[in-house]
């Protein structure tokens, strides 16, 4: 699967968000200037038979903003928490990707694809959850964080217009390609997206295929000042009561697309977990046998 490219089209997709002003309240996916922090967006892509992006974008049928999943931020200069409550309730989505068979009905190999999940904010500093395949060599700057959120609000405004959300809250567009521009998720000369937020961070993929279980992780600034947009940022995997928080896309016992966001033990954690069951199982026939 290709990779992304340097920021483009900004303009177009920014004369895309100023458009929607006249569309319907509802039509407008909340990106990261809402209050509360953006809503979250399953974004997936893949190539046609001849070889062209097309694109898969729906924002999540779920009353859980970015502040209402994480928390409000903290000050500047505080590290904000990347631990969920526990209150939270597991798992905290679970439902059908709708018409997402018709996604993959355009695509050359219907399992070629590649997904991500994210929301973001930026009200004050910028916050951005997102999954995350590869994790950045080097930690992103204050100025890269910034673009990851600007990139998903540039993203997410340019998708708004497309499929059924100029019609209902939460709608979901299967057919977006790369003439689109801003509004198509996956990397391509126009699109501001893709698999590391349109280039902004070196190393860093957001992405992977069907059937992958992928970690969420908290990208943010920790300064606003020009003289430290090239600083390091901070970044942190989510978690709750000390379980990893993860997103997992696959298909049911129907083969219909779902997704499943919610906190589970590491697969290592698990290993070990159930290797004590089995020395306590043994433990428990030699004592009964001697």
């Amino acid at each position: 699967m290709q990779r992304n490219h340097k920021l483009a089209g900004v303009a177009g997709a920014l004369a895309a968000a100023l458009a929607l002003g006249s569309s319907p309240a509802q039509a407008v996916i909340d990106g990261p200037q809402a209050t509360g922090g953006s809503e979250w967006v399953f974004a997936a892509w893949g190539m046609d038979a001849e070889g062209k992006g097309v694109g898969y974008v729906y924002d999540l049928d779920t009353a859980l903003t970015l502040e209402s999943f994480i928390g409000a931020d903290v000050a500047t200069s505080s590290t904000p928490g990347t631990a969920l409550p526990p209150s939270l309730t597991k798992p905290y989505f679970q439902g059908a990707l709708p018409q997402f068979a018709s996604f993959q009905a355009l695509l050359a190999n219907p399992m070629d694809f590649v997904w991500n999940l994210a929301a973001a904010e930026s009200i004050g500093r910028s916050r951005v959850v997102s999954t995350v395949e590869l994790q950045p060599a080097v930690t992103p700057t204050n100025n890269a964080v910034k673009n990851f959120a600007n990139s998903f609000n540039f993203f997410s405004a340019a998708a708004a217009t497309k499929g059924t959300h100029p019609q209902v809250a939460d709608g979901v567009a299967f057919d977006v390609r790369e003439a689109d521009g801003s509004a198509y998720p996956g990397p391509s000369a126009s699109s501001v997206y893709g698999q590391n937020f349109d280039g902004a961070s070196s190393g860093l993929d957001n992405a992977a295929g069907p059937g992958a279980q992928l970690p969420l992780v908290m990208f943010w600034q920790k300064s606003l000042l020009s003289s430290q947009a090239n600083s390091a940022g901070g970044f942190g995997a989510l978690s709750q009561d000390g379980l990893p928080v993860v997103a997992r896309m696959d298909f049911g016992a129907q083969g219909a697309a779902q997704l499943t966001v919610t906190a589970v033990p590491e697969p290592t954690e698990s290993a070990l977990w159930l290797a004590g069951l089995g020395l306590l199982g043994l433990i428990a026939r030699r004592r009964l046998n001697g």
